[in-house]
């Protein structure tokens, strides 16, 4: 009778280890994947649009919004890699897949609804652009459209605009070098662009291009440039903690630095006096 007890005994220790095994697995299997839920990857694009974002001599990607979007991938532990992409693959491939990082994006009412907006970094100011041996002003919109032809960058924000205005003289290039180099080649009347912007390509293509060679007309328009994110699947947790850690850097003068360093860049490398206000870059 002893030794039934005894074995009785032992099998019901055993299935309640087996019991206790089945458990730990499953609650190790539920870790993991709660783990992969929480460690998302994300996919981080901008293009070349200095100085928000673009590539410097040593073919490093910088930047005011690039500065910011390490900060907060540096707080939240994140260390996914930075791409330099042309404008219109960046913004199709946010507005259809998830966990896209975007930068930086004009905060239009068209794109306000497509995407979650994280934090602004910079104003822009538009402005005509032609050479220097244009013959006459470009007062206003009117006056542009008189022209053969405008440079613009394909899917973007100046380009909305100026079809929205009734514009047909529009050449598309996939980026700002390329539309200033149509320009100095005399195959578009002018671009619409920005002056810090039109700065930082010029001392990027060397001795061959002075600013003196260019003339700035009238300002059209201006956008807000923001670091934006997908929303097409992209967890609303993610959205959250990427606006709250902005928040913070902004809150406790993290960004106010970041500004402070890229306003002195300017003024040391282009000559360029900048104005902040509320903490941001006029550009």
């Amino acid at each position: 009778m002893r030794k039934v007890i005894i074995k009785m005994a032992s099998f019901i220790i055993m299935i309640i280890i087996c019991n206790c095994g089945g458990k730990a697995a499953e609650d190790k299997e539920n870790r993991v994947e709660i783990s992969e839920e929480i460690n998302v990857n994300f996919v981080i694009l901008a293009d070349e649009q200095p100085p928000t974002n673009f590539t410097d001599d040593g073919g490093n990607i910088t930047g005011i919004a690039v500065d910011m979007c390490k900060e907060i991938q540096k707080r939240i532990g994140n260390n996914d890699q930075i791409n330099l992409v042309p404008w219109k693959r960046a913004y199709e491939t946010a507005l259809i897949k998830p966990n896209v990082i975007i930068y930086t994006m004009a905060r239009t009412p068209e794109r306000e609804e497509k995407f979650y907006w994280i934090t602004k970094v910079a104003s822009r100011k538009w402005f005509f652009i032609t050479n220097s041996d244009f013959k006459g002003r470009i007062n206003n919109l009117n006056d542009a459209k008189k022209l053969k032809s405008i440079g613009i960058i394909r899917g973007d924000v100046r380009q909305t605009f100026l079809l929205r205005s009734g514009f047909t003289n529009l050449e598309e290039a996939d980026n700002y070098e390329q539309s200033i180099l149509k320009l100095k080649g005399e195959r578009v009347d002018a671009i619409l662009y920005e002056r810090i912007g039109l700065s930082s390509i010029i001392a990027k293509l060397g001795e061959k291009y002075k600013l003196e060679s260019f003339k700035i007309h009238s300002s059209p328009n201006s956008s807000q440039s923001w670091i934006a994110m997908s929303k097409n699947g992209t967890s609303m947790k993610d959205v959250q903690l990427w606006q709250k850690t902005s928040n913070s850097i902004k809150a406790d003068g993290t960004f106010q630095k970041i500004v402070f360093k890229w306003r002195n860049y300017l003024l040391q490398n282009y000559n360029i006096e900048v104005v902040i206000n509320e903490n941001t870059l006029q550009l």
